[in-house]
C-alpha cells in the first residue's frame, strides 16, 4: 500500500472539499513493494468527485522517486463522500495504491447567492424557478469560469492580469434599462467611447453588448461577449477593481469572471438565467458574489475557452 500527500509532505488519508472547489495538487506515492509503477488510474463515485491526472510537482518530497508517485487534482462536484482509490495500471492485478476519503460539503451561507472557487462558478442560492432542481436534486448549478490573464490565485493583486481578487462582490440583478437589448446596445453604438457607451459605461445591471448587424453577426466586442454585468466589491482583498462577469469565450480575462455554460446534465446558459431571474419579479434587486480560492497555487482558468 502507498498513500496519498500534498505538495508539504503531509500525508493524507481525507480531504474536505466544497461544491465546485478543487484540491490542492496531490500525489498518489507507491510504496517500495510497488517498484513497476508508472502512472496510476483513480477510481470515485464520477457525481460526487471529478479526478484529473497531473504532473506530480517537484516539490515534493524528494525522497520519493517519480516513477512511484504521480499527481491528481480532485473537484467537488455534489454533496456526498466517496473514497478515491488509486490502483497500478502496468499489471494485469488491479493492485491498490492509496486510498483517500473525499467529503463534499455543501455550501451554507444565508448571505451568499454565488461562489467562485478558480475553474467553477456555483450558482448555490436564489436560482430561478427553471434551473431549480437541475443539479441531481439540488439548487445549485456549477458552470465553467476563468479569471486572469496570469490565471493562478497568487497573482489576484497583479493589475490588469491576475484574476478576481477574493473578497465578497454584489451586482445588481436587473436589466440595465438603457441596455435591456441588443437593439437598445446597436444604438448606443455612436457613444461608443465615452461615458454612455454601450461597452465603455459603468452602469451597473444586466447589460446586452452590441451585436454586429443581423443575427449571426460578430460580436463588436468579442472580448466582452454578448452580456455582462458589473460586480462591485462589498469586501475585497485588494484595491483593484472595475470587474464584471460577462461571456466571452477567449479562456482568460484580465480580471473579469468570463462564464461559460453550465456543466451536464443539463447545459444552461447563465446570463439567459440571470435574465430569467431579474424578469421574475419575485427576485432580490442585489445578488452576492464570494471569491475564496483554497491556496496560492489555485488554477483560475476553467473550461471557457471556445
Amino acid at each position: 500500500m502507498g498513500y496519498f500527500t500534498n505538495a508539504k509532505g503531509t500525508t493524507l488519508t481525507s480531504l474536505a472539499l466544497s461544491i465546485g472547489e478543487d484540491s490542492d495538487l496531490l500525489a498518489s506515492v507507491a510504496s517500495n513493494d510497488d517498484p513497476d509503477l508508472l502512472v496510476p488510474f483513480t477510481i470515485a463515485d464520477p457525481g460526487i468527485v471529478t479526478i484529473e491526472q497531473q504532473p506530480s510537482s517537484p516539490s515534493f518530497p524528494s525522497s520519493v522517486s517519480s516513477n512511484r508517485k504521480a499527481g491528481l487534482v480532485i473537484t467537488g462536484m455534489k454533496p456526498g463522500q466517496t473514497t478515491v482509490t488509486t490502483f497500478i495500471v502496468n499489471r494485469l492485478s488491479e493492485s491498490t495504491i492509496a486510498r483517500l476519503q473525499v467529503n463534499v460539503t455543501d455550501l451554507v451561507d444565508s448571505n451568499i447567492d454565488l461562489y467562485y472557487f478558480g475553474r467553477y462558478l456555483v450558482w448555490r442560492r436564489s436560482l430561478p424557478s427553471s434551473a431549480a432542481g437541475s443539479a441531481a436534486g439540488s439548487n445549485y448549478l456549477l458552470f465553467d469560469a476563468s479569471s486572469g490573464l496570469f490565471a493562478i490565485a497568487s497573482a489576484q493583486n497583479q493589475p490588469d492580469n491576475g484574476p478576481l481578487p477574493e473578497g465578497t462582490y454584489r451586482f445588481k440583478a436587473e436589466l440595465d434599462p438603457l441596455q435591456n437589448s441588443v437593439d437598445k446596445a446597436n444604438a448606443a453604438m455612436p457613444n461608443e467611447p465615452g461615458p454612455n457607451g454601450p461597452i465603455s459605461n459603468t452602469r451597473q445591471g444586466i447589460q446586452y453588448l452590441p451585436i454586429g448587424g443581423n443575427p449571426g453577426s460578430p460580436l463588436v466586442a468579442p472580448q466582452w461577449g454578448s452580456m455582462r454585468v458589473r460586480i462591485e466589491p462589498t469586501s475585497a482583498s485588494s484595491q483593484r477593481g472595475g470587474f464584471y462577469l460577462h461571456n466571452s469565450a477567449k479562456g482568460y480575462t484580465h480580471g473579469c469572471v468570463e462564464i461559460g455554460s453550465s456543466l451536464e446534465p443539463r447545459r444552461r446558459d447563465f446570463f439567459s438565467l440571470l435574465v430569467e431571474y431579474a424578469t421574475s419579479r419575485i427576485g432580490k434587486p442585489f445578488l452576492t458574489l464570494k471569491v475564496k480560492y483554497r491556496s496560492p497555487d489555485t488554477s483560475t482558468r476553467g473550461n471557457t475557452k471556445i
